[in-house]
């Protein structure tokens, strides 16, 4: 139950984050930037936790990524004066979020053909937002901008929203197929022993 809320909540805290960058330029930057990036950070983290947590993921790692999330929220809060540090910013935060996501995954107790997929398309995804990071550095590149990584960025950003829920869904069902197998190896054992003392 509680990786489905993680996910459910992930998801709420992200389009919101999404709607009020979206608006930029139409609300006040503090709304749009401040409030928006700190909402996508939280989303993303519970995304990434309710994932781990079917895998079984060791969960100190969601410390971290608390500590990562408040280090990044306060360094866009008190940094990113100008457009392109906002992307450079939220742009670190993020590769930082989904990098650990998939190391974490790959590092969990039992690792499967989906969680590795998963794993992978988490870990992915960084160069790409890390070259978008190093691209605002170098240029003008902001939130708004039209260029070629920015369309990257966001199309694989929206096909991640897209291996999120298939990959939950999927990962429920296969938890819940080991706990399954597990409580049918308990039961063959318990006849088994339940045989032998009759006999």
């Amino acid at each position: 139950k509680i990786p489905l809320l993680y996910f459910v909540l992930g998801k709420l805290f992200q389009a919101l984050g999404w709607w009020l960058l979206s608006m930029r330029g139409d609300i006040p930057l503090w709304v749009s930037a401040d409030l928006g990036n700190p909402l996508l950070f939280t989303g993303l983290f519970l995304e990434v936790a309710a994932l781990g947590r079917l895998c079984q993921y060791r969960t100190y790692l969601e410390r971290f990524l608390v500590a990562w999330i408040a280090l990044g929220t306060l360094t866009f809060w008190t940094m990113a004066t100008n457009p392109a540090l906002m992307v450079v910013v939220s742009g670190t935060v993020v590769a930082g979020i989904y990098s650990a996501g998939g190391i974490a995954l790959l590092w969990a107790r039992k690792i499967s053909h989906l969680q590795r997929l998963t794993a992978i398309s988490f870990l992915a995804f960084c160069p790409i937002l890390l070259t978008r990071v190093y691209d605002s550095l170098t240029g003008e590149t902001t939130l708004l901008t039209l260029s070629r990584i920015q369309s990257i960025t966001f199309m694989f950003q929206f096909c991640l929203l897209l291996v999120g829920a298939v990959g939950l869904l999927l990962l429920m069902k296969e938890a819940d197929d080991r706990l399954l197998n597990e409580s049918e190896c308990r039961e063959r054992e318990r006849r088994v022993i339940q045989s032998r003392f009759i006999d």
